[in-house]
């Protein structure tokens, strides 16, 4: 079953009729020519595949890491999708570096080089979110990107020092921009009823504490959950299916 999506990928707007089964990793490599996301674990356990949702909540953009691997297409409709080749920026012919790369090469947090577009993307998200983080919130945003290399401290050593301007950058100027544009596609009356379900769900936290009662038309569930650490869905015609990974289910 085909679907039609419309989302922002870095700045320039993107509408594809793809396949509701499809991938965001799989579409950016593969019909896009995005390569930066790796492909390797395809489960969400590496990180390699990282990338970065930007949504619009109470009036104001949210920068979120998400393995781009545990991503069908319709969960990012109505979003920003920011991948590290947008990161630099060119100023006079020159290309400068964001800070939380530029830090990266400082500190040598980088050594064989696959993990690293994954790791830049979740350090973008911190420094988007957090001014000045504490070891403990560095820590737990890099919780999803394996490092075989370097052992980690040179790579939180760059988070340190990069993520003290409040999270300003040349993404800053044209946020209230790209919250309008997304505010139209969610008010687009050609979003389809399962997309407004996937957009209303995945638009909390993806790290929380909750409840969720998930009908998919074929039975009911109750999830409780600790800590979301990754979400996939499944599409079976109009009906869907929550999968999700490393918590407790209860079902009844």
């Amino acid at each position: 079953m085909k679907t039609n999506i419309c989302f922002y990928l870095n700045s320039e707007e993107k509408e594809v009729m793809v396949e509701a089964n499809l991938t965001l990793l799989d579409m950016l490599r593969e019909k896009l020519y995005v390569t930066s996301p790796k492909k390797s674990c395809e489960r969400g356990d590496c990180g390699a595949c990282t990338v970065v949702i930007a949504n619009e909540e109470n009036g104001k953009l949210h920068y979120r890491a998400i393995d781009s691997c545990l991503l069908f297409l319709p969960m990012i409709h109505g979003k920003q999708l920011i991948t590290v080749e947008n990161l630099a920026q060119n100023i006079n012919g020159e290309k400068v570096l964001h800070p939380v790369q530029q830090l990266m090469v400082e500190t040598n947090g980088s050594q064989c080089g696959y993990c690293t577009p994954g790791i830049v993307m979740s350090l973008f998200a911190l420094y988007k979110n957090n001014n000045d983080p504490s070891i403990e919130i560095i820590n737990d945003a890099l919780t999803g990107n394996l490092c075989r290399c370097t052992g980690y401290k040179p790579i939180i050593e760059a988070a340190q020092k990069a993520c003290v301007n409040n999270g300003l950058n040349h993404f800053t100027e044209n946020e209230n921009s790209i919250i309008s544009l997304i505010s139209k596609i969610k008010k687009d009356k050609k979003t389809c009823a399962f997309q407004q379900v996937l957009f209303n769900f995945f638009s909390q936290e993806y790290i929380s504490r909750k409840v969720v009662r998930i009908t998919t038309g074929i039975s009911s569930a109750h999830i409780s959950t600790e800590r979301i650490s990754g979400k996939s869905a499944i599409f079976l015609h109009e009906v869907v299916l929550i999968e999700y990974f490393s918590f407790k289910i209860f079902i009844g």
